[in-house]
């Protein structure tokens, strides 16, 4: 069983296969709650146009293409599974043009300079430089300050899968905050709250 549940685990990053399927179906039941707090902490406007980096089964995507109105929502995620499951999950408003979900990497995002308003990046800043696909989180962040207006925000929020201890939040927002000041953002809000007695941190940065 340990061998399965490894195997399932190293999903996460990047779900492909019999095992990403999985894994696609524990991230919608474990993840809705914090998905629901990141939109919220986000304060997307009406008409705002909004990236997600990274958005799995497509949770925050249907929450956030409620918010926008008659603006945008647009995500890239690195696994052809994930883009499928979300696409079913906001069928309507893909059909509609006002949801586009590509399948794409963060450090070469295919959208012109100055496209967004507002970025979201829930619990995937820990795998853009996770070993597994050469990745680097600052050129990822460096390029989605690239695709967001002057102005525009980001919030990047984490809550690793098996908790995060509450005393390491504080360390971990400020990992976060560096990484955004290494990328050319300026971090200016930090939000935190607990879910399932496991602490969830969100850092706010302005382009």
């Amino acid at each position: 069983m340990s061998v399965v549940r490894d195997a399932i685990r190293g999903q996460f990053g990047n779900p492909r296969g019999v095992f990403g399927q999985i894994a696609g179906r524990i991230m919608a039941w474990e993840n809705r709650e914090r998905n629901v707090w990141a939109v919220d902490v986000l304060d997307v406007q009406p008409g705002d146009d909004v990236l997600e980096i990274g958005f799995g089964p497509g949770l925050a995507v249907e929450r956030l293409a409620e918010a926008v109105g008659n603006g945008t929502v647009t995500g890239v995620d690195r696994s052809a599974i994930m883009v499928a499951e979300a696409r079913r999950r906001v069928a309507e408003a893909v059909a509609a043009g006002r949801v586009d979900l590509r399948r794409a990497d963060v450090e070469a995002l295919p959208f012109d300079a100055s496209t967004f308003d507002r970025a979201l990046a829930i619990n995937t800043l820990h795998h853009w430089a996770d070993g597994t696909t050469g990745g680097d989180a600052i050129a990822g962040l460096r390029e989605v300050r690239r695709v967001l207006r002057p102005g525009g925000v980001l919030a990047v929020v984490e809550q690793p899968h098996g908790g995060l201890p509450a005393a390491l939040s504080d360390a971990r927002t400020r990992a976060i905050a560096d990484q955004m000041r290494a990328a050319g953002f300026n971090p200016w809000m930090t939000r935190g709250t607990s879910i399932r007695g496991s602490s969830v941190v969100c850092v706010l940065a302005v382009r």
